[in-house]
């Protein structure tokens, strides 16, 4: 299924659809059907509720477009949505040749870690940023002010809109 869907990727590159510029990723939660009861202890007795197996799926986006060049399944861990996004960017510069030249996102992207990953790859991160000052005096929290520098610039408006 994974060679089909990078040829169909490709094929669209091939054809003009898709241009390194403006791209989005983001994740949504996956709730299987299958639970099972669990018993918790709830102020001194014990209540029954139900655990849900979720993972998270994440697309990347081009957003002049609409192409869908890659999609990725991963683990629902709180952190996965970062984690998902560098492999995804990786994954499609190694099968497709291209890099981003910016990526949007949503505010659980917001991470020092994250920002500063995709600045040595060479993408420039249009994520939107959770309030509050950027206390942090190391290289992580330069990526941050870098990136709250860029809200409210044009090219970070059309990445938010995606």
């Amino acid at each position: 299924m994974r060679k089909l869907f990078d040829r169909v990727v490709a094929a669209g590159i091939d054809r003009k659809l898709s241009s390194n510029a403006l791209f989005t990723v983001d994740g949504t939660l996956v709730r299987s059907l299958a639970n099972q009861k669990r018993v918790e202890r709830v102020e001194g007795r014990e209540s029954e509720k139900e655990a849900h197996l979720s993972h998270s799926m994440h697309v990347l986006m081009e957003n002049r477009s609409g192409l869908c060049p890659d999609v990725r399944m991963d683990a629902a861990d709180g952190k996965a949505e970062r984690r998902s996004a560098l492999a995804i960017l990786g994954r499609f510069k190694r099968r497709h040749g291209l890099s981003p030249a910016t990526l949007g996102a949503d505010a659980g992207y917001d991470d020092g870690d994250f920002f500063l990953e995709l600045e040595k790859a060479g993408i420039t991160p249009h994520v939107a940023m959770k309030r509050g000052r950027t206390k942090a005096k190391d290289e992580k929290g330069d990526a941050r002010r870098r990136a709250a520098r860029r809200v409210g610039q044009v090219g970070y408006e059309l990445s938010q809109r995606a």
